[in-house]
């Protein structure tokens, strides 16, 4: 009977369901019937590079990266890609990383080892197009790209996604997630109509992307179409445009338009081609005569609105240049550009735009395009004149357009109309090397005419002058005459610089030769590329040279810009030494990157402008300040490749990378020379040798230069960097902001500096940490420090460097030789011997202490302070670390004599530290004696020092609401047997003789008591407790005997002693020094001026319930309604059934 009971209401239940499921959905209001759209999953992947392990360049593209993460390498450029703890993502390399076959949308999120917001990972393969891009970020930067098709790679059937880099991007982990909604709609219907019109085609327009391609769809036989449409973040706006003349789909109530929603991979879109209004054309066409056509001449009318048909004109000959066309259809009140093929030095400048209507003699009349003056120089590589007879310009665009001129002298004039031109010549014994881009104004235009290179060999010259007047005006020219001369290994060439100043790229790719200038004063060399620049003089080395350097033909041609890189680009360094520079020498010269130094005219007449920083102040910007901190950029003053190679007296000028040391083993030698920066201005591989050099900190002129970097070494140099008896200075360049707290070095790698006898100019000048991380850890580097010290002298505090740092003993520094450095080469400039450490100040820090504590002293409170002065007048402050033991010997002898002093006698009325006060108060009567424990000292409210005789310790019954509130305390800590009539509450204080109110500021007060009268001290359990300023009672350790107990206070306040009945169970243990309380943890000793710590044991019961038990008593209340109803539908049931 129950389960027939039951079976009948959910048969009930279940009928009402079914009747509710069959409503149409628009008289329900709440139920619809719709296919189930596929469900959206997402995948993580992370690509942690710091733990993928470590692994040397990869430039193989298709190679495959050796992290296990399968990571292809899509493209490279120069040195590719790498790992050094971090991946090396450099500037133009292209990587492919695998994603799911259903892949449609993704995430990225990059994190890096620092923050460059102008070094970019950019989707794709085009550093240009930045429209999607992650930043270089510490914190981690992620951009959504909803639709990835035009960044999918395909290889060997797996998909992949493109991502390029604009920059050197250290990243620590590039995460990706990866989302699979449907982007390509299948869209279908039928267009009603367009078979008796005549409509064969149907497009599609995107109305949220005007970049987007219109789609066409076919219609047939039927009236119906299909077409695969985008769908965008799952909401994609369209319109349907049907473009045959005089029909068009209906607009009504905007029924041409629609949206794809949702995640369907189909959807359902009917229309109705209509009639629509047409203007027909016939008419002419003239003005280009047979003879300039490169084919048959053909006229089409392009409509501005691409969503509409162009119309190719149906051309019927008359005569030479005449033409007539038939009845042409065009959509009313639109524009459409003529465009003649085949002819395309003419053109057709009025539009045609017509109304509803026929139009019978449209004439449409073609002109020859317009020309404006080309004029120009001709330009030889040997500078000799050139005898040019014919120059000709190819038009880039159109290679069958060709426009050839007589030429004589050594220039040339002609007119050419718009567009991008390639010359050549006839000129014996020369080719040209030159583009020109021609506008609608005049241009001027020099022709660079290239001899072949004379590369026979020269005799051997011991000197080579480069200035006005010598045979060679620029050292580039000399250094590759030098290159053509007969001469052994062992013969040097010295290049010798008469005048005061060169502006040009040096590059030295030829042993054993020497630069020095023949001034006095010297020389200087100075150029001005900086990294992410582009100009018209720097081409893209393909011989292997690693970089974009200086190309006269380039620099004349003035056509293609290249960026200046990191590398390759070597930083734009003003001086290359390539490899086989072995030997090279420089002597009283200046090198010079005027990049944040000073702006010049010739650096904006080769093109430069903005940077591909965007934060980097453009060269063009008007009054550019160059030396303020938003122009700074990396521009190298000298890169070093080749080994062997030493400077003297040399200058080396830049901000960011001024020098460039090696790219592995290369050993050079700098003797007094100065190197001035503000970043890593020593930076790379190698092992370099800086002796008695001066590091000079260049600044901004709109800010301070805090926390510059000197040195940011690598790790490949088998010795690495050392500084030997070098200085660390101030810029001498006026108008600079101060710099301080700079950086000694930081790991650019884990490589190894030294830093012997170096000299800084003030005690700030270097951060006190000195060495900071960078791709590497301060920790995992070498880093050695000897002797840094002011220039009188004295030793800087090296006490807070950063871990890992070596500070280094007299017998470490002396041992170290510069000959290990040099493996065998002895520099011409080297003078032979060890490093010898200059004399270091003694260490004082044990004397000065001691001073500092016989200054404390009263000479008044003793009977003869005389050997404390003479052990003071004693101390010799000129003595070096040599004699440390005769310094530490000082200060031995300045603390005997302290210890060794004899206080005066005193009276014995001053014995007594503390006088007890009880106020004639009879509750105060158990007090017996009080004394101090330790150095006790007391100030007052002022913060005055005060001596123990001047106060007195202050016993007062505690007030009533005080005692009901310890009253209460002591209720919450459950002590059985407690009876407030067997305790005492007091309120203790420390006062002045005058009764103002101090506090202790260090030592206790030790408390002794006897007991309560009346009580049997082996009957109770004795416990005394202290109510801090934050109302915590705290248990107190006491020392007790048969005679009475004693306590030590160092705070004062509210105490109370309590006698709890031993035959009562107390739960709590008595108080005693092992034991203060029930195994609580004492309250905060009580700090002069400071709050106190509440005693965790006085708190709210923590087994109070709260949200949880109220939680389960609201389901209680519903789980028993619940089995309440149902018994009601039993009970009901068995009424009836009765």
């Amino acid at each position: 009977m129950k389960f027939r009971s039951l079976k009948r209401v959910m048969a009930v239940v279940l009928t009402a369901l079914l009747a509710v499921t069959a409503m149409p959905s628009g008289l329900t209001g709440l139920l619809s019937v719709k296919a189930a759209e596929p469900e959206i999953t997402k995948t993580t992947t992370t690509y942690d590079f710091t733990k993928s392990g470590k692994w040397s360049n990869v430039t193989t593209v298709g190679a495959v990266l050796p992290d296990n993460y399968g990571i292809i390498l899509g493209k490279t450029a120069g040195s590719g890609v790498s790992n050094d703890g971090t991946l090396r993502f450099r500037n133009g390399n292209v990587l492919y990383f695998p994603i799911k076959d259903d892949t449609t949308k993704v995430t990225v999120t990059m994190t890096c080892n620092g923050d460059k917001p102008d070094r970019l990972v950019i989707f794709g393969d085009n550093t240009k197009d930045t429209t999607y891009n992650v930043a270089m970020s510490s914190k981690g930067t992620t951009v959504t790209v909803d639709d990835i098709d035009d960044y999918i790679r395909t290889v060997e059937g797996k998909k992949y996604l493109a991502l390029v880099s604009n920059g050197d991007i250290k990243a620590k982990t590039i995460t990706i997630d990866e989302y699979n909604p449907i982007n390509s709609v299948t869209v279908s219907g039928t267009v009603e109509n367009a078979v008796q019109r005549g409509v064969k085609s149907i497009k599609f327009k995107n109305l949220d992307n005007d970049k987007a391609a219109v789609v066409i769809a076919d219609i047939d036989a039927s009236g119906k179409y299909t077409a695969v449409l985008k769908r965008i973040a799952g909401n994609t706006n369209y319109v349907a445009v049907i473009t045959k003349a005089g029909s068009k789909v209906d607009d009504t109530n905007d029924a041409n338009k629609f949206t794809l929603t949702g995640n369907s991979a189909t959807a359902e879109v009917n229309f109705k081609a209509v009639e629509a209004p047409v203007a027909t054309v016939a008419g002419t066409f003239t003005g280009v005569p047979d003879a300039v056509l490169k084919g048959d001449v053909a006229v089409e009318l392009v409509p501005d609105d691409t969503s509409l048909d162009t119309v190719t004109l149906s051309l019927t000959k008359t005569a030479d240049g005449n033409y007539t066309y038939a009845q042409e259809y065009i959509v009313p009140d639109k524009d459409y550009a003529v465009v003649i093929k085949n002819a395309d030095d003419y053109e057709v400048t009025e539009k045609i735009n017509k109304a509803e209507g026929k139009y019978s003699d449209v004439a449409i009349n073609a002109s020859k395009k317009p020309v404006v003056d080309v004029k120009g120089s001709f330009v030889t590589s040997d500078k000799k004149n050139a005898n040019v007879t014919k120059i000709t310009f190819k038009n880039m665009d159109t290679p069958d357009y060709t426009y050839t001129f007589d030429v004589s002298g050594k220039s040339y004039s002609v007119k050419l109309r718009a567009g991008e031109y390639e010359t050549s010549v006839e000129c014996e014994g020369y080719t040209a090397y030159d583009h020109v881009s021609v506008g609608n104004t005049a241009v001027s235009n020099d022709v660079y005419l290239n001899a072949p290179e004379d590369t026979s060999a020269v005799a051997y010259e011991a000197e080579v002058k480069v200035g006005a007047g010598q045979k060679f005006e620029k050292i580039a020219d000399a250094v590759k005459y030098i290159a053509r001369m007969e001469r052994s290994k062992d013969e040097r060439v010295t290049v010798v610089l008469t005048d005061d100043l060169y502006r040009e790229q040096v590059i030295v790719d030829t042993p054993n030769i020497t630069i020095k200038s023949a001034k006095e004063s010297g020389s200087t060399i100075t150029w001005y590329y900086g990294v992410g620049f582009s100009y018209y003089s720097a081409k893209k080395t393909t011989d292997g040279k690693n970089g974009s350097y200086y190309d006269e033909a380039w620099a004349v041609d003035k056509y293609y810009k290249t960026a200046v890189e990191q590398n390759p680009g070597h930083w734009g360094s003003t001086v290359n030494l390539f490899a086989n520079a072995k030997g090279f020498k420089a002597e009283n010269i200046t090198f010079e990157n005027s990049l944040n130094r000073y702006l010049t005219q010739e650096e904006l007449a080769d093109g430069a402008d903005k940077n591909v920083a965007p934060a980097c102040t453009a060269r063009t910007t008007e009054n550019i300040d160059v030396r303020s901190k938003a122009a700074k950029e990396r521009a190298a003053v000298i890169y070093i490749q080749a080994d062997d190679t030493e400077y003297k007296d040399c200058k080396f000028l830049s901000s960011q990378d001024t020098v460039y040391t090696g790219d592995a083993q290369e050993v050079s030698y700098f003797k007094n020379c100065v190197i001035e920066g503000t970043t890593d201005y020593i930076c790379g591989d190698g092992n370099p040798v800086f002796d008695e050099c001066t590091l000079s900190m260049y600044s901004y002129s709109n800010m301070e230069a805090v926390a510059s970097y000197i040195v940011a070494s690598k790790a490949k140099g088998k010795h690495g960097y050392i500084f030997n008896n070098c200085k660390i200075v101030t810029t001498s360049s006026t108008g600079l902001k101060a710099t301080s707290k700079n950086i000694l070095a930081r790991a650019w790698g884990a490589g190894t500096v030294t830093w012997l006898n170096t000299e800084v100019e003030s005690a700030n000048m270097i951060d006190p940490v000195a060495y900071k991380d960078m791709n590497a850890k301060v920790k995992d580097a070498h880093y050695y420090e000897y002797n840094t010290h002011l220039a009188d002298g004295t030793k800087v505090s090296t006490s807070s460097r950063a871990a890992g740092v070596n500070k280094m003993t007299d017998e470490e520094a002396s041992a170290v030789k510069l000959e290990d450095y040099f493996e065998g080469w002895t520099p011409a400039y080297y003078k032979s011997g060890d490093v010898k450490p200059e004399p270091v100040a003694a260490d004082y820090t044990a004397v000065d202490e001691a001073i500092k504590a016989a200054e404390a002293l009263n000479k008044d409170d003793y009977e003869d302070f005389s050997a404390v002065t003479k052990a003071i007048e004693a101390v010799d402050r000129t003595l070096t670390s040599e004699d440390q033991a005769k310094v530490d010997a000082m200060a031995k002898a300045i603390t005997d004599a302290i210890n060794g002093l004899v206080k005066k006698q005193t009276d014995d009325s001053d014995k007594s530290d503390i006088k007890v006060d009880l106020d004639e108060n009879e509750d105060a009567a158990d007090f017996k004696d009080v004394a101090s424990v330790g150095d006790v000292k007391v100030k007052d409210e002022e913060g005055k020092d005060l001596t123990v005789s001047e106060i007195k310790l202050n016993v007062e019954k505690a007030a009533a609401s005080i005692s009901e509130k310890i009253d209460a305390a002591i209720a919450d800590k459950n002590i059985k047997g407690f009876d407030s009539k067997n305790a005492d509450y007091y309120d203790i204080s420390l006062k002045t003789t005058d009764g103002k109110v101090v506090k202790l500021s260090s030592g206790k007060i030790k408390i002794t008591m006897s007991y309560k009268k009346g009580i049997n001290a082996a009957d109770y359990n004795l416990y005394v407790f202290h109510m801090n300023n934050n109302g915590v009672l705290e248990s107190v350790a006491v020392t007790a005997d048969e005679n009475g107990f004693s306590f030590e206070a160092e705070s004062f306040s509210p105490y109370a002693v309590v006698y709890a009945a031993k035959d009562s169970g107390s739960n709590i243990t008595p108080s005693t020094p092992e034991n203060p309380g029930n195994n609580e943890t004492p309250g905060t000793t009580e700090t002069p001026g400071t709050t106190e710590t509440p005693d965790s044991t006085v708190t709210p019961d923590s087994s109070v319930s709260t949200g949880d038990s109220l939680g389960m008593f609201m389901y209680t209340i519903i789980l028993a309604a619940a089995l309440a109803g149902m018994a009601g539908v039993v009970v009901y049931d068995r009424k009836r059934a009765k």
